[in-house]
């Protein structure tokens, strides 16, 4: 479990070595799950636009926890699958291949969209506080 600043420091490191493999998933704002190093099997579960599992946090005797629940029926040895709902901290988007007929073609969100989106946020912010900065001159 890392703290914001520590995930961070560690995505920039990743991103400084290359690393395409890591796997973060975040519990709540201050606590986020580092498995790229170690951690158990669900950090091999593939991503699919359209999954047959879903993730749930729940608190287990005070601590918050995330397990893995089928959202449809599937049998023995199909692949257990979920969305990653993945968020970008890096300028290079990654594919989807999954291959589902709803498939988005990205993991998370479509990367021209999610900087339309971006770009009006920030326009948005700019605006903001220019009108918080406006200087009267009295004579």
């Amino acid at each position: 479990m890392i703290d914001p600043r520590e995930f961070h420091r560690r995505a920039k490191e990743y991103a400084r070595e290359k690393n395409k493999h890591y796997y973060f998933m975040a519990l709540k704002s201050d606590a986020i799950i580092d498995a790229t190093q170690q951690g158990n099997v669900s950090r091999f579960i593939n991503h699919s636009c359209d999954p047959n599992a879903e993730t749930q946090k729940w608190t287990v005797n005070g601590d918050l926890r995330v397990g893995f629940f089928a959202r449809k029926s599937f049998r023995a040895g199909d692949e257990v699958t979920f969305d990653y709902q993945f968020q970008r901290y890096g300028k290079e988007a990654q594919r989807c291949y999954c291959e589902s007929t709803n498939c988005r073609g990205w993991i998370g969100e479509d990367p021209d969209k999610e900087d339309k989106g971006r770009d009006k946020r920030e326009k948005r912010d700019r605006e903001k506080r220019k009108s918080r900065t406006i200087f009267r001159f009295v004579k």
